[in-house]
């Protein structure tokens, strides 16, 4: 099975901008009840991630901007790519939550632990 048969489509993701205030993308995963975003530049490609762990891990106060304290090491995946692949690096890194992105790395989608429960549920 491909990534692209469960991910979140990109027009549904949550995203935040690298300028956006911290207490702004903490807002949005509150009103949306998620535990991250991820960080796109003006063309929409992916350029970090930001958790609500990130948040409360960081001493940094919360007006100032996502760019400080966001993930930039990222992993991403392909549509193309298999759930297997995506799965695997969860299992390995620990991630919540993976970007799916084209070659430009403009986002596509997100693959989230959800996403691979609610798969796992039409399974059994």
């Amino acid at each position: 099975m491909l990534i692209k048969e469960i991910m979140i489509p990109e027009e549904e993701v949550e995203k935040t901008r690298p300028t956006e205030r911290i207490v702004q993308a903490k807002l949005k995963m509150a009103r949306n009840n998620i535990g991250g975003l991820p960080v796109t530049d003006d063309l929409n490609r992916v350029i970090g991630f930001i958790t609500l762990r990130d948040i409360s891990i960081s001493s940094v106060p919360a007006y100032f901007r996502v760019e400080e304290i966001m993930s930039e090491n990222l992993v991403c995946k392909k549509t193309d790519s298999k759930v297997e692949e995506a799965i695997n690096v969860m299992l390995e890194t620990g991630l919540q939550r993976i970007p799916i992105v084209n070659e430009k790395k403009e986002l596509q989608g997100l693959i989230t632990q959800t996403s691979i429960l609610e798969l796992a549920r039409n399974l059994v």
